[in-house]
């Protein structure tokens, strides 16, 4: 028989309320013919037009150094859209027509995001080849709203054909640049949800014309100056479509600017003839890129990592909320650059092209440039030393560069045959990020298909909270409130312990993990609202073995929530992400769905986030834990994930004294923390305000835990003051529950009564404390509503009691565990002095024997 008693949990309320998630809006503004040589802030090139648009755009954000795209539009474009190379897609030269065979960028947005998001390409299209009959390109790739120039320039900026968003021609004379800027403003004024807007300019392409008086400082006088006016013109109206956006608007914004390729040799001034614009030099594809906004923490800084115009495929996609591993196709998802320096895993840059029916290819590293052509001509630069590459050094390579040189020779080849397996991308046929084959001989198994529910609660669960001094301390049976399962030598039973932690705690500015160096668990991370502890790490004999000696290697733990079941090399979970060891009681180590369930009915498969969190939990540290949705930096309420992602390629094992294969998630080890990949740091965390109403009354926090839905579900560290009581071996309570209601003797007043101990309720009737004197009075019996009044409250040991009765009556003060401190017998005021240590006591006053009511008094 169950026996029915209430849990603290169920008693005070977990929920919140924020704004509703609040997904960035995402403006991606495409330059046409603008090159790193032409912008301003790139450290190339002293003849530069003036764009103080562009200027705060790197002074309040991320500006990438070493981004390559294709040497001409429509390849680039056609990159970006689909996430692929050039020589995936075949749009290797304009004007030819990406395939709607490949998924763009809309359709996955649409498809994958969770956020309903508003999408248009207002501006130059140009993948769609030269035909009239085929304006429906747009709309068949998936973009919902498209209007602007359908191929690739315009005759004159002044007089030119537009394709409008009903499919149709129609002439237009104003300026092209104002008149696509009026376009986007107006589009963004109508939207009443999350947007994605694709602009895409035609400036500063050909031809050169001057453009409107008061748009422009540069004086144009030949193609440079005319040119270098154009880029001025076009930074005007970009603030001025910047300016148009609502303060709220704005602030949730984030804009990404890239030029398409490099300055068309009509306007270079810097780079050798025949490098730029339509050639593999760095004259032809390294182009600006800057990110700022919302989602932007590197403010005023410069990524020198590599990479690419398809990485920005990938990282709108993850900007808009879908979760990738490493990115997709040939795009690197660059998300997590904009909040941490080094992340980016890319060491290979690569590009391709097609001119005059001839295949050019370049690749590179950090220091290294081969350039190939499908004649078999090479050439090898030192990027560094040599950008404008005036010095090939074939024929005479050192030893070190001759073997860098094959590396990227074999790369090439590799991207554009198949698909690379150091590109820190899951891609082409891999199960996971880089898992190219290997001679490992073994396949992982995993299972993540929790043990069904097969028992019920045969005793109380017991999870009791109160204050002492400044830390909060929970006395807990840890015994389940809601079902479970179990073998049959390791069935839950009450496990007594009290968890001590800081009430108002604080970052500690260092992590702490919650493993031994050699990842066995030591500590727990922290005690459910129902009085089960969390431990996540996997306890011995979930290990790798090596089958020869029969010894264990501690570095390769089985992770329990990829390896759910029977088995050795399995770990036996039950429907709460819960089991039972010898000798520590019930725990979770993963994703405890019964019991969120018996909390919030649905909310362990809910897809988007509600107005309202859910704690579940205090970590070791203090901070709260919450279940999956969360209060961004911002506010909003939303999903939390977390920054881990499988790590890239094969474990170095070697299949007996460690693993080996690709890393599948079969063991801990094979996650790595990727700073910025999800929202969350790298112990499940956020700094984030969020105020919940806890046993204490309402709290505020400025940072707090998430139990998520992916690894590691819960942490395995923690950035406060970790507190001794949560270490695994630390003493339990060494005390019995005679009377079987979940209280040991040490809190409970009478361990003889099932019906006495901390959650009974008094009867108002008698003057007998069931409660021990922890009943705090219902609305009924509120003191107030009776003509009783607390003064000086709280206090430093001394407050009043005034009465607007004239009966006699008697006061009671107990300690929180029920313990009897003081009593006194008045008329009108009482007064309550000298009481010696701070915590929270419960006064209960009396009229002739009868309880008429308790609450609390907190003594600071």
């Amino acid at each position: 028989m169950r026996i029915l008693i209430p849990v603290l949990l169920l008693i005070f309320s977990t929920t919140t309320f924020f704004s509703q998630q609040q997904s960035p809006n995402i403006l991606l503004i495409i330059a046409d013919d603008m090159g790193i040589d032409s912008t301003p802030g790139f450290g190339i090139n002293e003849d530069l037009p003036s764009t103080p648009t562009l200027d705060s755009f790197r002074e309040q954000g991320l500006s990438f150094t070493n981004c390559w795209a294709a040497p001409q539009c429509t390849p680039t474009r056609a990159a970006i859209m689909s996430g692929k190379f050039v020589v995936k897609t075949g749009v290797m030269r304009p004007p030819l027509i990406l395939e709607r065979s490949h998924t763009s960028l809309f359709t996955k947005i649409k498809e994958q995001s969770t956020t309903d998001y508003a999408m248009a390409l207002i501006g130059k299209w140009h993948i769609g080849g030269n035909d009239v009959s085929n304006y429906s390109h747009p709309k068949d790739s998936g973009v919902p709203y498209y209007e602007g120039l359908f191929t690739s320039q315009v005759a004159d900026y002044y007089n030119w054909t537009k394709v409008n968003s009903e499919g149709n021609e129609e002439q237009v004379t104003e300026y092209v640049t104002t008149h696509l800027t009026n376009s986007a403003i107006s589009w963004i004024d109508n939207q009443t949800k999350p947007w994605f807007l694709w602009l895409a300019h035609v400036a500063p392409h050909l031809p050169f014309q001057v453009p409107p008086e008061g748009t422009y400082t540069t004086t144009p006088t030949d193609n440079r100056s005319t040119y270098l006016s154009m880029i001025e013109s076009m930074d005007y109206e970009i603030d001025r479509l910047i300016k148009s956006m609502d303060a709220e608007t704005l602030e949730n914004t984030v804009i990404i600017f890239i030029g398409d390729n490099g300055t068309p040799g009509q306007a270079n001034s810097y780079w050798p003839t025949g490098h730029a614009k339509a050639s593999i030099y760095e004259g032809g594809i390294r182009v600006p890129m800057i990110i700022t906004g919302k989602s932007v923490e590197r403010v005023s800084e410069v990524e020198t990592s590599l990479v690419q115009a398809t990485d920005l495929h990938a990282t709108i996609l993850e900007l808009a909320g879908v979760q990738l591993l490493g990115g997709t196709e040939n795009s690197l998802s660059l998300k997590p650059t904009l909040k941490f320096e080094k992340q980016v895993s890319k060491k290979i840059n690569y590009t391709d092209y097609e001119n005059g029916g001839i295949q050019y290819w370049a690749t590179r590293n950090d220091t290294y440039k081969l350039i190939e052509d499908d004649n078999g001509n090479e050439e090898f630069y030192n990027i560094v030393t040599d950008i404008k590459e005036e010095t090939n050094l074939i024929g005479s390579l050192t030893t070190a560069q001759e073997t860098i040189k094959t590396m990227l020779q074999q790369e090439a080849q590799i991207i554009r045959s198949d698909w690379s397996c150091s590109d820190g991308i899951k891609n082409g046929t891999e199960t996971t990020i880089d898992d190219c084959d290997s001679s490992c001989g073994t396949t992982d198994v995993l299972s993540y298909d929790n043990i069904d529910c097969c028992g019920t609660p045969s005793n109380p669960s017991v999870y009791y909270e109160f204050v002492e001094q400044n830390e909060r301390v929970v006395y807990s049976n840890n015994y389940p409130n809601h079902n479970f399962c179990f073998v049959a030598d390791r069935t839950p039973e009450p496990y007594y312990r009290v968890y001590r932690f800081d009430l108002e705690p604080k970052l500690s500015g260092q992590v702490t993990n919650i493993s031994r160096t050699n990842v066995r668990p030591v500590n727990f991370f922290g005690i459910a609202l129902n009085g089960v502890y969390m431990m996540p790490a996997p306890a011995t004999p979930f290990i790798f073995e090596d089958v020869n000696t029969g010894e264990y290697n501690w570095d390769w733990v089985f992770e329990p929530t990829t390896n759910i079941g029977d088995g050795r090399d399995f770990v036996g979970l039950d429907c709460a992400s819960a089991h039972v060891n010898p000798n520590s009681g019930y725990h979770y180590h993963g994703n405890m769905f019964e019991y969120v369930e018996e909390l919030e009915e649905g909310i362990s498969t809910q897809e988007s986030a509600t107005t309202d969190v859910l704690q579940v939990g205090w970590a070791s540290d203090g901070f709260p834990i919450l279940y999956r949705f969360g209060p961004d930096k911002d506010g909003n309420i939303k999903e939390m994930f977390p920054s881990f992602q499988l790590k890239s390629g094969l474990r170095p094992g070697d299949g007996l004294s460690a693993p080996c294969g690709p890393y599948s998630g079969k063991y801990t080890n094979d996650f790595g923390y990727v700073a910025g990949k999800g929202d969350l740091d790298e112990c499940n965390g956020i700094e984030a305000s969020v105020t919940l109403t806890t046993a204490q009354g309402e709290e505020t926090f400025e940072y707090y835990y998430v139990v998520t839905q992916d690894f590691p579900q819960i942490s395995r560290c923690m950035k406060g003051n970790f507190n001794d009581s949560f270490i695994s071996n630390a003493a339990a309570l060494n005390d019995v529950d005679a009377d079987s209601d979940g209280f040991v003797k040490a809190y409970d007043c009478d361990d003889t009564n099932p019906n006495v101990n901390p959650f009974a309720k008094d009867d108002p009737t008698t003057s007998f404390d069931e409660s021990c004197g922890a009943t705090l009075g219902t609305k009924e019996l509120a003191l107030k509503d009776l003509g009783y009044y607390i003064n000086s409250n709280p206090n430093n040991g001394d407050f009043s009691i005034v009465s607007t009765n004239l009966e006699a009556y008697q006061a009671k003060l107990f300690s929180i565990n029920g313990q009897l401190i003081k009593v006194k017998v008045g008329k009108g005021v009482v007064e309550i002095n000298n009481i010696t240590g701070a915590g929270v006591y419960v006064l209960s006053i009396l009229k002739q024997g009868k309880l008429l009511g308790t609450t609390k008094i907190i003594v600071k």
